[in-house]
């Protein structure tokens, strides 16, 4: 079966902010500031979570509503703006063009129930069951990840049309065990389609480092993370950017498709056919029909098989990781950051969409002792 996935962490939910003058760099990074209050009343909102979407670097409001968010490296971002009760507020930051003094207004969100307790029966929990396994994903890390608010979920199935959706009245709190992080989940947008094989995850994203419990517990989440990190679809992207895709490991082949039948091309094509700069700081991912990317460093194992191919698994050999990647519209632009402008049009077949949040790091961990 098909089974085309995407997940989007930076789908614009709304935006509040007021921007006047402009900031200094720090050596540490770039910094911003600002207040959050609640717009129907004009309120000064505290411990409102104010983080770079898929990263580790964020900051609560204080008492009085105000906050200070350094360390933000050079590059686009998109900050979120987050407090259960209210709307999320996702806005664009560019560091070469970055404001301080910003005003978050946020409004209160009220959630439609139509009318109907929720009670978590066997048909919640069927539905949670489905939702993990395209949410968390089906890699070993997986089992050691826990959504500790699974109760906030809130669950529609279309039996005629064959699609799960879900929402949640907060963010989702996640405990990755396999990885050492918490992740709090914003979840905008939860789908999947069983005819078409297709999956849609879109939220914001931030990450907490856990504490270990000692350094061996620390030494292992270090290790995972670097096999989380290389060979997925953020390692590839890190290596267009760092102009290193076959040092890395990656081979690219163009692939098209019909109605019931793929092709797929004899020779390796050059990374700068389908990847380049518009200038310094922003880079184009634009292709006709599909690529085909190759991890060469590292083979599927039978999890994946299982997943992919069910009864037929035993009948699979193991091989290198592989992802068929379409973009709708052809084109996207993607920053030094990492930073993609569209993922909404970025669809995976293949391994990437095996692995989900269970799987996902940081878009900031390539800078750290983790990255190249």
């Amino acid at each position: 079966m098909k089974t085309l996935s995407f997940f989007a962490f930076f789908a614009l939910i709304g935006t509040g902010a007021i921007l006047p003058e402009p900031v200094i760099a720090q050596s540490s990074g770039y910094s911003i500031s600002g207040r959050v209050v609640a717009a129907e009343r004009g309120e000064a909102l505290a411990n409102v979570n104010i983080y770079l979407s898929q990263t580790t670097i964020g900051t609560t409001s204080d008492s009085d509503g105000s906050f200070q968010l350094s360390g933000i490296p050079e590059g686009i971002h998109q900050l979120a703006v987050s407090y259960v009760g209210f709307k999320t507020i996702l806005t664009t930051l560019d560091t070469d063009s970055l404001m301080t003094d910003f005003l978050f207004e946020m409004q209160e969100e009220v959630f439609e129930m139509e009318g109907v307790t929720v009670t978590y029966d066997r048909v919640w929990e069927g539905n949670y069951y489905a939702f993990k396994n395209n949410f968390l994903g089906a890699t070993e890390n997986s089992e050691y990840s826990t959504i500790l608010n699974s109760k906030s979920l809130n669950f529609s199935f279309d039996a005629e049309a064959l699609i799960l959706t879900a929402e949640s009245n907060e963010p989702l709190t996640i405990e990755n065990q396999a990885l050492g992080y918490q992740i709090d989940y914003d979840l905008d947008t939860f789908e999947v389609d069983f005819k078409r094989g297709q999956n849609l995850v879109a939220g914001a994203t931030f990450f907490r480092e856990m504490e270990p419990s000692d350094s061996l517990q620390m030494k292992n989440w270090e290790k995972n993370r670097e096999v989380s990190y290389y060979g997925s679809f953020q390692h590839f992207i890190d290596s267009l950017i760092g102009d290193s895709l076959s040092a890395a490991g990656y081979e690219i082949r163009r692939e098209r498709r019909t109605e019931d039948q793929r092709f797929l091309g004899e020779d390796p094509i050059p990374p700068a056919s389908i990847f380049y700069s518009v200038n310094e700081d922003t880079y184009v991912l634009q292709f006709n029909d599909y690529i085909y990317v190759t991890y060469t460093k590292e083979e599927v194992n039978q999890r994946y098989l299982n997943w992919r191919y069910g009864y037929r698994a035993r009948e699979m050999g193991p091989g290198p990781q592989s992802t068929s990647i379409f973009i709708e519209g052809r084109t996207v632009f993607v920053d030094k950051s990492g930073y993609i402008s569209d993922p909404l049009r970025v669809f995976m077949d293949g391994y990437w969409s095996y692995t989900k949040v269970a799987d996902l790091m940081p878009l900031n961990y390539k800078q750290g002792s983790g990255g190249f």
